[in-house]
């Protein structure tokens, strides 16, 4: 997953590759994965890895491939949190009866990694 650095101001063309944590397959509380990790199985990490492996032909035309892997959006201005019509008829509640392990990033962290932002040429 790592990519090589260019300078700020660099003419090579760049792909964001956003991908999820869903790549590593549920691992629940007994396991700790990295970008090193073997993707899992099911239907979010064979999706995550086609999704990924659909940036290789830019890779190997010279495009500098970025690749992010991230959890649930959570903001209180958007995201997973935003308001939803469902709450204000009391029909929300926890995800998956909230017993289940939830990756997540938070909006500003997510736009600190680069995802949310661009160069226009």
């Amino acid at each position: 997953m790592r990519s090589p650095a260019y300078p700020p101001g660099s003419d090579r063309a760049s792909l964001m590759n956003a991908s999820a944590v869903g790549y590593y397959g549920d691992t629940g509380d007994t396991a700790a994965v990295d970008e090193e990790s073997p993707p899992g199985s099911g239907f979010f990490a064979e999706l995550s890895e086609a999704w990924e492996a659909a940036s290789i032909p830019a890779a190997d035309a010279g495009v500098r491939v970025i690749r992010t892997r991230t959890g649930l959006v959570l903001d209180a201005g958007g995201g997973l949190m935003r308001p939803s019509y469902r709450h204000w008829l009391f029909a929300g509640g926890p995800l998956a009866g909230g017993r289940r392990w939830m990756p997540w990033i938070s909006m500003a962290d997510l736009g600190r990694r680069g995802a949310l932002h661009h160069r226009p040429r």
